[in-house]
């Protein structure tokens, strides 16, 4: 606002003191301004100019994030840009953190989160279905009340991450999604159905059948976060209806099953990652 109350004038979308840049058409010994090549970028990813169909659909953007201390340049140059060359704005701006980053730090809670935590139990209860059930989705076994219970989780641990990110939350929204996946691995461990395989196969059967609701629901509420990896376990259990609002459609197992869908051997969708030399 200081800024803005201060009065504006009008700014070079060129510079001539460097060299280094993109070179202004026809205008020899200029680049372009680095803040409107860097912010044209936001128009260019969304399909501007050469991709209307894609242009439409993303822009103008519903929210448009930015970092501390860059503010000017969003909120007075940026609008600036977009209204000389007669494009709308976004529809809301918002700020955000100070974020950290380290490699270590991605490859510590990748391992742990993603491949020890929901890969693993992905991939042990999918790998379990095949091979002693032949794919088949489990029947509905003899239920307990432990069952609804890890189902009641998995619906606030998936509302909990909605509600995050449409706060722009977005770490507690993960670590509400992360208390769901816990919440499932307590919940295999203490069932235990390869033990059941001997001693109670009806149990067995509801356990896998739960646990196989539970890793949708928790693959569906992950999707925007790692599209490519949730998108591969939701593959592997047939689940094509993929938007949040499919998180409660408590007949797609019931229909699954009626079609016949069978599980066949998984691959592991979360491979753990290794620290890069250069920072080991």
């Amino acid at each position: 606002m200081r800024f803005v109350e201060g009065g504006l004038s009008d700014l070079s979308v060129s510079r001539t003191s460097f060299d280094w840049g993109v070179p202004v058409p026809d205008s020899p010994g200029h680049v372009m301004y680095v803040w409107v090549d860097a912010l044209t970028n936001y128009l260019t990813g969304a399909g501007y100019p050469n991709d209307a169909e894609t242009m439409a659909r993303f822009w103008p953007a519903d929210l448009h994030l930015i970092g501390k201390d860059i503010t000017r340049f969003h909120t007075v140059y940026w609008p600036a840009f977009l209204m000389s060359a007669n494009l709308p704005l976004p529809k809301q701006v918002s700020f955000g953190q100070d974020g950290s980053y380290s490699a270590e730090a991605i490859v510590t809670r990748v391992n742990a989160e993603l491949a020890n935590s929901f890969g693993n139990l992905a991939q042990r209860t999918l790998s379990f279905i095949a091979k002693n059930l032949d794919g088949a989705l489990p029947e509905a076994g003899r239920s307990d009340p432990a069952d609804a219970m890890l189902i009641e989780e998995m619906v606030i641990a998936c509302a909990g991450l909605r509600t995050a990110f449409d706060d722009l939350m977005l770490s507690q929204g993960i670590e509400a999604w992360m208390r769901g996946v816990f919440a499932c691995n307590q919940y295999i461990d203490a069932q235990a159905p390869w033990a059941l395989r001997k001693t109670d196969p009806d149990r067995m059967h509801a356990v896998l059948g739960t646990l196989v609701r539970a890793i949708r629901m928790l693959a569906i509420a992950i999707l925007p976060v790692v599209p490519q990896s949730a998108g591969k376990v939701l593959d592997q259990l047939g689940a094509d209806e993929r938007d949040h609002a499919a998180i409660d459609d408590d007949g797609w197992y019931g229909r699954q099953q009626a079609a016949g869908f069978t599980i066949a051997p998984p691959s592991p969708v979360f491979p753990r990652l290794e620290l890069p030399a250069a920072a080991a």
